[in-house]
């Protein structure tokens, strides 16, 4: 059940506890039951927030604004988990080289497994079909491309055309420039 207030949506779903830890939880959008555990992955998130120095949380927030500003293709969690998967062992050091490092191991990540980061092993990118698995590395490898272009533009100081193209990329982040 989703309960709609102004500001923010709360998802209300049936749950029970699970023998060894974590919960089932229905999935009434699929007709399947979701073995997860929330908790841990938020302690997940927490220590790898910590280890990219408080970046990964502002980078995920600026992959699902990119995400929303296209259409919306990829599920919000599918993307944190990707986001981990994509910057296990480097360090972020800043937004545009972590943006594009994201979007061209994502581009590849898509097509293999994601599990649950709870260890219960179900596939979070399993709504993606082998019919839109296609488009979804597309999606991703086309957002790398731009992120790639706009970066060279930085990098050579034409800092006008890559404010162009990370408005393209980001419009809810970034506005025109003057």
């Amino acid at each position: 059940m989703t309960i709609r207030f102004s500001d923010f949506v709360v998802d209300v779903v049936i749950g029970f506890h699970r023998n060894g830890g974590g919960y089932i939880i229905a999935n009434s959008v699929n007709n399947f039951w979701l073995e997860t555990d929330p908790k841990k992955h938020v302690e997940i998130f927490s220590e790898a927030n910590k280890a990219h120095s408080g970046n990964l949380v502002p980078l995920i927030k600026m992959i699902k604004s990119w995400n929303k500003a296209h259409g919306s293709f990829f599920r919000s969690f599918h993307l944190e988990v990707l986001a981990l998967e994509a910057l296990k062992g480097v360090i972020i050091t800043d937004f545009p080289s972590g943006l594009r490092f994201f979007f061209q191991k994502a581009a590849t990540l898509v097509r293999g497994k994601n599990p649950d980061l709870a260890g219960y092993g179900d596939d979070i990118g399993r709504y993606i079909t082998q019919a839109t698995l296609g488009e979804a590395s597309q999606k991703f490898q086309g957002a790398f491309n731009m992120a790639a272009a706009a970066e060279q533009y930085a990098n050579r100081g034409q800092v006008r055309q890559a404010i162009e193209i990370w408005r393209h990329l980001l419009p809810n982040h970034f506005p025109a420039y003057g």
